[in-house]
């Protein structure tokens, strides 16, 4: 894809762990669950008639090609219209370089037109054939094809907004507060609230307070491994007034409770 960033984390196996892959021709799949613990990144075309999707009370109809998640929190539905069919492909992962994704706004929150100008259903394959491979280089190579996909999904969501540099300075700020203050970071880069809410949500395709929620769960996440602190420690450390709604929030975004998680990453 022309224009496409290069600068891609080199990951280690450990950062992310690739769970499942498919590819349906003739799919007629029907799907109503929540996720947990995992996330996938699907890409549908060749949908006929249309394709029901649906987020919570979020509903979409989905016709031509398109990449859409699944991952925690939401209720996920989907299903052809009129007893039709489509073309499915889908690759599900786990891993500390999703909650990084996550953070930095690669990652879809809702279902994303394919842009044009690139073969996205071969793309996919060979991602899945990676995958599929199962060895450390073909491991590492599909990981690092997963996250040059979502940059470039990303980048077509940015294309309209007054570019990377506003939104890399902004980041920085808003990266320094655990517990923002929305409205006086608008007045400190002149614009209105709900302006900067706007631009942010064209730039990134997720909300400020989703981003800045999302860096606090994968900070939370380092530091249930990486030490031994109470939770009311962590709690105290990422802002949070109580340690209940921190752990309501932690396990409203990852499926466990705090606790349960350090558990099963430790064994």
């Amino acid at each position: 894809m022309h224009g496409a960033r290069t600068n891609i984390h080199f990951a280690s196996v450990n950062d992310l762990v690739l769970l499942a892959w498919s590819g349906s021709l003739h799919c007629r799949q029907r799907l109503d669950k929540h996720v947990v613990g995992y996330a996938t990144i699907q890409f549908v075309c060749d949908i006929s008639p249309a394709l029901y999707l649906a987020y919570d009370e979020r509903e979409y109809e989905l016709r031509g090609e398109w990449f859409f998640p699944a991952y925690p929190g939401p209720r996920l539905r989907f299903h052809a219209q009129n007893d039709g069919e489509w073309h499915h492909r889908h690759i599900g992962f786990k891993g500390a370089l999703w909650d990084e994704w996550r953070a930095r706004g690669l990652w879809l929150e809702e279902p994303q037109r394919a842009p044009e100008g690139e073969e996205w259903g071969r793309r996919f394959d060979d991602l899945i054939e990676l995958t599929r491979r199962g060895d450390t280089l073909g491991r590492l190579r599909a990981i690092n094809g997963i996250e040059r996909l979502l940059l470039e999904l990303w980048e077509a969501r940015s294309q309209g907004s007054s570019g990377d540099e506003w939104l890399i300075d902004f980041l920085a700020k808003l990266d320094s507060q655990p517990t923002p203050d929305f409205a006086a970071l608008a007045r400190e880069v002149g614009l209105s609230d709900s302006a900067l809410r706007r631009r942010f949500k064209a730039a990134t395709g997720t909300s400020m307070q989703n981003y800045s929620l999302e860096k606090r769960i994968a900070r939370a996440r380092g530091l249930l491994l990486d030490t031994n602190w109470t939770l009311r420690k962590i709690a105290g450390e990422l802002g949070y007034q109580s340690e209940w709604f921190f752990a309501r929030q932690f396990k409203e975004r990852v499926g466990v409770a705090p606790g349960a998680f350090r558990r099963s990453q430790l064994r």
